[in-house]
Order: C-alpha cells, then sequence, then structure tokens
C-alpha cells in the first residue's frame, strides 16, 4: 500500500511504502527458529538467506514472512503446466480439484490433472511440491506457500493461444494465483 504525507502532493520522491520500509529480519535474527522435520528441508537453500550466490541474493529469506503467519492460508494457487501428482504424499493435502482442469482432453476434459507417468511429465508436480509442499510431512521438503492449496491447468503437448487464455482464466472466481511453470 502507498501512502502520501498528509498535505503533500504525490511525487515519487514523497511516497513512502511502510509494508516494504519496514525490513522484515533474517531467519537468524529471529527470535526463534522454525524448524520442520521433513528430510530435505535443510538442503532447501533457496529459502534462506545465506548468500548462496554472494552479492546477487537469490535466496528468498522467507523465514520472516512465515513466522509472521504469511503461510499461504486461504490462498489457491493454480499451476499451469503438464499436471500434477496429487497423490504425492507432499501434495494430496493441500489439492484443490475445483482449482484444476485436463485441459490436454485426452482424459477428457475432468478435472484429475494426473500427469502421464512418464520421465517428461513431472516439472508441474515439482512446480507444485516448490509453492505448496506440506510442511512438517516427515517426507520431503517444505514449499514456499505451504498452506496454500493448489491446483494445475494441465497442458500438455502443444499448446495453442487459445489453451492458455483458458488455463489463465479457469475458475477466476476461486483461483487467486495463476503460476506459468
Amino acid at each position: 500500500m502507498c501512502v502520501r504525507q498528509q498535505g503533500e502532493v504525490a511525487g515519487e520522491a514523497e511516497l513512502s511504502y511502510p509494508d516494504v520500509d519496514r525490513t522484515l529480519k533474517t531467519e537468524d535474527q529471529l527470535d526463534h527458529a522454525l524448524t520442520f522435520n521433513d528430510p530435505l528441508w535443510p538442503m532447501q537453500w533457496e529459502l534462506f538467506k545465506h548468500g548462496q550466490y554472494s552479492s546477487c541474493h537469490f535466496d528468498l529469506n522467507v523465514m520472516p514472512v512465515w513466522s509472521r503467519n504469511s503461510t499461504g492460508n486461504g490462498v489457491e494457487v493454480s499451476i499451469i503446466d503438464d499436471g500434477v501428482d496429487h497423490t504425492n504424499l507432499d501434495l494430496n493435502r493441500n489439492f484443490e480439484a475445483l482449482a484444476s482442469f485436463d485441459l490436454r482432453g485426452s482424459h477428457s476434459l475432468s478435472r484429475d490433472p494426473m500427469p502421464l507417468r512418464d520421465e517428461e511429465n513431472s516439472h508441474g508436480t515439482r512446480c507444485g511440491g516448490e509453492v505448496a509442499m506440506e510442511a512438517s510431512s516427515s517426507y520431503c521438503g517444505v514449499g514456499m506457500a505451504f498452506n496454500a492449496r493448489i491446483g494445475i491447468d494441465l497442458l500438455d503437448g502443444t499448446v495453442t493461444d487459445s489453451v492458455e487464455a483458458t488455463s489463465l482464466t479457469f475458475n477466476m472466481d476461486v483461483i487467486d494465483v495463476y503460476v506459468c511453470c
């Protein structure tokens, strides 16, 4: 939210952004460490602020956001990709059928976004995991928005503008965020 100083004309120099101006602490500066029992959690360097790539800062420093209880709760995310294995132990609890649709048509039009079972069709499942892997499931890792609900618009094979437009406008009253992987 952008806020003007009282009585000032809004120019770029006069604007303040209170939500941005407050610098979040790094996880090292938090009063308590956030930990999860997922075996790959300690290896998810991209979620921490450790300067993995020196001055490039590719890490996300998401821990301070989580400490403010912003974990994706109440958010519906649609992953637009080649399918998501919604039976995966880290994803099944956060799967939302109402945010899913098989646009391939090979299964006939349905809400089952199960990808074909081969090496080429696992990208959507990986993307879904990066967004909404369940935390503390003792299975794999932790998603950036581990309490978000995910669905998938299944695109596999030839993708036309019409198919892509359909996926980006599917069930807009349910879906909050569309992610094209």
